[in-house]
C-alpha cells in the first residue's frame, strides 16, 4: 500500500535531514506499525544516501526493514 499521504511534504528541508529522518522513522512505526531498527541521530553527519548504502552493505536489519516497505507497501 503506497501511502504519500502520511508524510507531511511541506515540513522536509534540507537543511535538517535528521529531522527529516526521524520524521519517516515516526511515520513508519506509529502509521504502519514498522518498528524502528535504524537510529537517525547516529546517522546524521552522513549524507542520507550514502547512509542507506552502507548501512544496506553492512548489516541485515537495516536490509530486513527497508525491504518491508518494498513488499509491504
Amino acid at each position: 500500500m503506497f501511502r504519500p499521504d502520511l508524510i507531511e511534504y511541506n515540513k522536509l528541508t534540507k537543511v535538517n535531514p535528521l529531522q527529516n529522518l526521524n520524521n519517516a522513522f515516526n511515520v513508519a512505526d506509529q502509521k504502519l506499525g514498522l518498528t524502528p531498527l535504524l537510529d537517525a541521530e547516529g546517522e546524521v553527519n552522513f549524507n542520507i544516501m550514502y547512509v542507506v548504502k552502507r548501512l544496506m552493505m553492512n548489516s541485515d536489519a537495516p536490509r530486513h526493514y527497508l525491504n518491508i516497505f518494498w513488499t509491504d507497501f
